[in-house]
């Protein structure tokens, strides 16, 4: 929470950012894999850091004034040239199953420069790049090294449009198993238009990747697109709608959190309506179809999701603010090819959050989550407890976060077990 998670557009011209974090702690493959796995456990250490770096634009009409109105001014200035340069590294350990333990070390970096003068209008140019490296201490076979190069160009109107396109190359070295090497060559384009005084804003993307090779039990192209509407009806109770679909193939190595490799196609509905009432009650219902299949693995499921979101502003003034919230949801999978893996999952989840406006916030959220699995054997509930404390210093430039989580799971047929983790984070603006 917090400044962790700051993009560099928020920050002031010519600031830059530093944040990182490091957590430990243990976690299940079942969290990870979108409860597409058993409860396979592992412990981990993630340690992260990030800076941003960027500077005022000089150029001669850059930092013109710009009247609002009677007797106001402001600066019409923006950062012309930013850099980004991250690192994160991960370990883990799993308990039963030695093959997949493993750690990643993955560096990245990023750098634009923005052609246009002022805030209005951007044409924007930049190259992003990565390389990642994961080493197994008994599956020699899936150690790889990664390297992506990404240039992008973005051209936009704020309050219009926005449309980027992406290009580059991402290769897969194996020192161990050289006919696994891979190298893809892909594209992708972005664009959002917004209409009627931007109450409607229309949003698209298509992505295509091709590998230079053939490899069995991968699939050679992979396509994926987007599709998403949003309406703003500021009514008294429908304040916004919106209605997204994403489809397409994907292969599992590009998501960090998952140690297999292997191609799958997808397809997620997703619809949200956001509701007021008053000024301090909000609430949300979404609803979420999702279907996934995979080309030579047996995990392939179809369901749905279903969400409540209720938030109160209990107080709201200078010095203070606080306010609770309360979420219920409902999922239901269908595993065709697995027997007794479908289950119905049903979750209620609190949250409050006190915070003194100047200095610091402290944050309490409780759930729980009850499977009923069509293999009653596999049945289970979880109780998930996190705390959450958010100091800020030297007049808000740096940031401290600290975040503890309990977790506790009931199992029907087998031991009950308990996994604990702790996340020390900062952020840093100068």
């Amino acid at each position: 929470m917090g400044v962790l998670f700051l993009a560099p557009c928020l920050l002031p011209a010519g600031e830059s950012l530093f944040s990182g974090y490091c957590e430990a702690g243990k976690r299940t493959t079942s969290e990870d894999f979108d409860e597409e796995e058993s409860d396979d456990e592992y412990t981990y250490r993630n340690y992260y850091l990030k800076y941003i770096g960027q500077t005022k634009d000089h150029r001669p009409n850059a930092g013109r004034c710009i009247r609002q109105g009677e007797g106001a001014e402001t600066k019409d200035q923006k950062n012309n040239f930013r850099y980004e340069l991250s690192t994160f590294q991960k370990v883990r350990d799993y308990m039963d199953i030695d093959a997949l333990d493993n750690w990643s070390s993955v560096y990245k970096g990023k750098c634009s420069y923005d052609f246009k003068e002022g805030k209005i209008k951007t044409l924007q140019s930049g190259i992003a790049l990565k390389h990642k490296a994961k080493r197994f201490d008994d599956f020699l076979l899936n150690e790889y090294d990664q390297m992506r190069v990404v240039p992008y160009l973005t051209k936009a109107e704020e309050g219009r449009f926005r449309l980027t396109m992406t290009g580059g190359w991402d290769q897969y070295e194996y020192a161990h198993a050289g006919h696994k090497d891979q190298k893809t060559w892909f594209g992708r384009i972005r664009g959002n238009r917004f209409c009627f005084d931007k109450k409607l804003k229309l949003d698209g993307a298509y992505h295509a990747a091709k590998t230079v090779r053939k490899r069995v039990f991968k699939k050679r192209l992979k396509q994926e697109g987007m599709a998403k509407v949003e309406y703003k009806l500021n009514q008294a109770y429908l304040d916004k709608a919106l209605v997204r679909v994403n489809a397409g193939q994907r292969d599992t190595k590009e998501e960090d959190v998952q140690d297999i490799d292997y191609d799958y196609r997808f397809l997620r509905v997703f619809g949200k309506t956001y509701h007021a009432w008053g000024k301090k009650t909000f609430f949300d219902f979404s609803y979420q179809y999702f279907e996934k299949n995979y080309l030579f693995y047996n995990r392939d499921h179809t369901g749905y999701w279903l969400h409540h979101r209720w938030k109160h502003l209990l107080r709201d003034n200078k010095a203070r603010s606080v306010w609770a919230a309360c979420v219920v949801e409902y999922k239901r999978a269908s595993f065709p090819l697995v027997s007794g893996y479908g289950y119905q999952k049903k979750s209620l989840a609190v949250k409050a959050v006190y915070r003194r406006k100047k200095n610091w916030a402290g944050t309490l959220l409780a759930g729980t989550h009850h499977y009923d699995f069509r293999d009653d054997q596999r049945d289970k509930n979880d109780f998930t407890v996190s705390l959450v404390w958010d100091k800020k210093l030297k007049e808000g430039r740096l940031d401290l976060v600290l975040k503890g989580t309990y977790r506790h799971t009931d199992y029907k047929n087998k031991n009950n077990t308990t996994r604990m983790s702790a996340r020390m984070g900062f952020g840093y603006k100068f």
